[in-house]
């Protein structure tokens, strides 16, 4: 018989030596299996969508006020500038190391941290009374702010390469519709008493909810992973006892 017709598969001596009952059971472990890998990406894909929207809707409503910010502390127009480029800097040498170091402890973790640290740089900011804080704040924010790039990394890891083009697409355009928003939001807000100090809260707030929301779904990917192990440890049980019974 040729390879692919119907008495190829290399199961099928054990599927009809195995009674009905078990063959089900089988069947159906492995069902419930594939059900949850489904159901787990496409969860920490909407996830990922949600914390680029947020990361660029929070930065969108800051960045457009840094230069009238900096320029209202008192400070010339060579340093506004130099502190403005701050943040250019430490993004073009930080990059590596990001990317270095979310090989070796994962694009999660490294991707949670980014966030949590990039959300203290923009508490800093709301409190930048002056240049040396500002500076502070900036500091932060150049160092860690990878979260787009840490999130496009892990899509590509997680992705299979004919939906990743796709898939990164999708991400691109809901990041770039908070990209739109946020100026919005941040220009009203402006003008409110202390509108800088405000929004810039506002934007760590985002950052400290992307955290939140990006922690409690790696506790259910542990879960669910610890959960089709249980599964496929039971099938191989079930396994391992109908062979028995032909030995």
């Amino acid at each position: 018989m040729e390879n692919g017709g119907a008495g190829s598969d290399p199961l099928s001596p054990f599927l009809e030596a195995v009674e009905r009952p078990q063959a089900v059971a089988v069947a159906a472990s492995l069902s419930s299996l594939f059900r949850g890998r489904a159901v787990w990406p496409n969860r920490f894909l909407l996830c990922l969508y949600a914390v680029g929207f947020l990361d660029f809707f929070g930065v969108s409503m800051v960045v457009p006020l840094l230069n009238l910010h900096v320029k209202s502390l008192g400070v010339s127009s060579t340093i506004a500038g130099v502190v403005g480029s701050l943040y250019g800097i430490l993004q073009l040498f930080s990059s590596t190391l990001v990317g270095s170091w979310s090989d070796l402890v994962g694009r999660p973790h490294c991707l949670l941290v980014c966030i949590l640290f990039s959300a203290i740089g923009y508490f800093v900011l709301s409190i930048s009374t002056n240049v040396f804080l500002f500076a502070i704040a900036r500091t932060f924010v150049g160092i860690f702010k990878h979260t787009h790039s840490v999130s496009k990394v892990l899509i590509s890891d997680m992705v299979p390469k004919k939906e990743r083009l796709l898939v990164i697409g999708y991400f691109n355009a809901i990041s770039n519709f908070g990209f739109i928003l946020g100026p919005v939001v941040g220009g009203y807000l402006t003008e409110l008493e202390g509108g800088f100090y405000l929004t810039a809260f506002i934007c760590a707030s985002i950052f400290v909810l992307n955290a939140v929301v990006f922690w409690m779904l790696l506790r259910y990917g542990k879960k669910m992973h610890s959960h089709e192990w249980t599964i496929i440890n039971k099938a191989r049980s079930i396994i391992s006892e109908e062979i028995s019974c032909f030995n």
